[in-house]
């Protein structure tokens, strides 16, 4: 027994390097093809580096870099969902802290910020970059202590326009980090997503307003002091020529007509300070109707991104769904083979049991026949010595050889043991790995869900305030323009020139303003098409998804042809072992015929038998037990197995129900609020439409 476990060690001992050999072997072929496959991308993309979803992991990202090197005119370069951890983000980082021409970075669906180092490394990289202008770091479990370390690392980065935080864990401890460095004079970030970070929503508000400012406030300004300059100037420079020609007209007039200029000319300048007033306030009032302008396409591009981001969350959710269901489906083929062996362990047990009964039929016939040699023990005394010397040596033969059948019969046992534990340990991985992905699918629904409610009342909030604030304004305007009307009426012929001006100017507001609206439509067709490029996409990376699903499914079967095919093996090899056995108990039982000849040698040949028996009887018992055993504990494990599948599948069934809910209020919602606001903007642009013509009636009356 000893001996056969040496051998079995040394087997085991060169089967495990010439494993390593293989898989070493197979680590430096699958490197030189990543190699191999990196260089085709970068020698074939022009300035982009696309490697999204690829699954490179940290030591593909570690190849990226050195290859990278090799290419300095790369522009762009995406490694989204490519399973980037912290090893593989800080050898990046070390890159991105001294190239200069890379300005566009996405590491969406990467793990970058489950240890802090790798957030740290990445933003020390931004601290001392100055060519990158973009970074995409959606879904990438970056929680409040790496958004801080960001946030730290904008105040020294001045040239990051854009950052995409999307579907991570910042929370409100990081939003106020990020407000902070906006507050503190950080200029030049433009574009900052924050949505599904649980972010309070007047941090989120306050930080829009800031990157407002450093958007719109320069150019605003220019463009509110250009018009303003072009407003004034003919104005000015009219009165100035009409007061030049009425003090030239009347150098001669009486005291009394001199009087009388005097008092044209103060309320000439009254009417002037107060054409002057209105049409600062008639400014003010187009910029903020712009501004409503600006804020209603906004609502609408983030009702789309939401829209967006919900369909990208039930696609994630059905591949969850079908993980389960291949997880469920390999449990059950994993259940059906441990059936499998234990009925195979059952009928091993009873073909030991019928050799047993067998050996006892012999011993019987054995018996018999040791009666019947007892008349022809006297003719047998002169062939007994030599007989005994042979039966001996035949005998140590026997010996060596049960207990070489002992022995595989023990390795048997143990094989057995070891494939229940590998199987049992199997079994306990799946289990696991489907609790935990059916837990990851539940938290991320819930992220989603209390994130799009987030922004449903922030939404409904900001209308309230923007309906409030176009009533009022409403009313300002028709106050204002009741007020030009009488004076139009007081001074017709003082303001018939500036009223053909204003209109004229009005005209070519309006002009400039639909040029506008056609550029913004423009912007936004091109936004379109850049959002159906990022649908084809995603597109394709499912298709790779479910590529990357049909090769893992091909490698079980081939896996599981495998195991199939060592099951064969082992199981001829007990049939060949069951065959020697077989043999070896019928020269078992023609040496029991001439050792029967022998009494004393019977006698001894009986006792060693019942030795045997008896050893036999206790071994049968001890089997026996341990398979009761076996069963009741197989029988427990497949009770708990099925309580448990039956209450996940319960609480797959609720969440669905209130994911469900959830979408179905959230969609009428929408829609109420999208009815509501194009309601009140046809009823706010009515009146309007109908007051310009009213007032450009009576300029016209005016001007006959």
């Amino acid at each position: 027994m000893k001996k056969f476990r040496g051998y079995n060690s040394i087997f085991f001992s060169q089967s495990k390097s010439r494993i390593e050999r293989s898989l070493g072997r197979l680590t430096r072929m699958f490197q030189r093809g990543r190699d191999g496959k990196i260089r085709a991308k970068a020698e074939t993309d022009g300035p982009v580096l696309d490697l999204s979803n690829a699954y490179l992991g940290d030591e593909g990202c570690a190849d990226v870099v050195r290859i990278l090197r090799e290419y300095p005119s790369k522009r762009l370069l995406d490694l989204r969902g490519n399973r980037i951890q912290a090893d593989g983000i800080t050898i990046l980082a070390a890159m991105l802290k001294t190239t200069m021409t890379i300005e566009h970075v996405n590491l969406e669906w990467n793990c970058i910020g489950v240890l802090d180092h790798g957030v740290e490394s990445l933003a020390n990289a931004l601290a001392l970059n100055t060519s990158l202008t973009s970074i995409d770091l959606r879904n990438n479990s970056i929680g409040p202590d790496g958004a801080v370390i960001l946030a730290h690392a904008l105040k020294r980065n001045r040239t990051l326009e854009e950052m995409d935080l999307r579907w991570n864990e910042v929370g409100s401890v990081g939003g106020r980090a990020f407000l902070d460095v906006l507050e503190n004079g950080n200029h030049s970030l433009k574009r900052l997503q924050l949505m599904g970070n649980n972010v309070p929503i007047a941090t989120s508000d306050a930080i829009d307003d800031y990157l407002k400012r450093n958007n719109h406030l320069g150019s605003l300004q220019d463009a509110h002091d250009d018009s303003l300059h072009e407003l004034r100037g003919p104005e000015c420079s009219n009165l100035m020529d009409a007061a030049r020609c009425s003090e030239d007209g009347l150098v001669q007039p009486s005291d009394d007509n001199a009087k009388l200029l005097l008092a044209y000319l103060a309320d000439k300048d009254a009417l002037t300070s107060q054409i002057d007033t209105l049409q600062r306030s008639l400014r003010s009032l187009e910029a903020q109707v712009e501004a409503r302008d600006a804020t209603a396409q906004q609502l609408e591009r983030e009702l789309q991104v939401a829209r967006d981001d919900r369909e990208r969350h039930i696609r994630r959710e059905g591949q969850e769904r079908d993980r389960a269901d291949d997880i469920a489906r390999l449990l059950d083929q994993s259940e059906a083979r441990r059936k499998h062996e234990a009925d195979e362990s059952s009928a091993r047990i009873q073909s030991l049991e019928t050799a047993i009964l067998q050996l006892k039929e012999a011993k019987t016939v054995a018996e018999r026949q040791a009666q019947r040699s007892d008349e022809e023990l006297v003719q047998a005394k002169a062939h007994h010595d030599q007989s005994v010397r042979l039966l001996e040596m035949e005998n140590d033969k026997l010996r060596s050889s049960l207990s070489g059948v002992q022995d595989e019969a023990a390795r048997l046992r143990e094989q057995v043991h070891d494939g229940r534990k590998e199987l049992d340990r199997r079994d306990g991985m799946w289990r696991i790995e489907l609790d935990e992905t059916k837990a990851a699918a539940t938290r991320r629904a819930e992220v989603a869900i209390e994130g799009l409610e987030q922004q449903l009342r922030h939404a409904n909030a900001h209308a309230d305030a923007v309906v409030s604030e176009l009533h009022s304004q409403k009313n300002l305007v028709e106050s204002l323009q009741y007020q030009v009307l009488q004076m139009k009426v007081a001074h017709e012929a003082a303001l018939g020139d500036v009223s053909k001006r204003m209109e004229a100017e009005c005209h070519e507001r309006l002009e400039r303003h639909m040029a506008e609206m056609e550029g913004s439509m423009d912007e936004l067709r091109r936004q379109r098409a850049a959002l159906e490029k990022d649908v084809e996409k995603h597109r394709m990376h499912g298709e790779l998804l479910r590529e990357e699903k049909t090769r893992q499914r091909k490698v079980f079967d081939e896996e599981l042809v495998t195991r199939e095919r060592q099951y064969d093996e082992l199981k001829a090899s007990v049939v060949a072992k069951d065959d020697r056995l077989a043999a070896i108990e019928v020269e078992c039982l023609r040496h029991t015929r001439n050792y029967a000849q022998s009494q004393d040698k019977l006698a001894a040949l009986e006792s060693e038998f019942e030795n045997t028996n008896k050893m036999h009887a206790h071994r049968i018992e001890k089997l026996q037990a341990l398979l009761a055993q076996e069963k009741q504990a197989c029988s427990e494990a497949i009770g708990v197995a099925k309580d448990k599948e039956r209450r996940l599948m319960e609480q797959v069934a609720t969440l669905e129900g209130v994911v469900q809910d959830a979408e179905r209020r959230h969609e009428q919602t929408l829609a109420a609020f999208v009815h509501d606001v194009r309601e009140y903007v046809d009823r706010w642009s009515a009146p309007n439409r109908h007051g310009r013509r009213h007032c450009d009636g009576n300029e016209n009356v005016d001007m006959i």
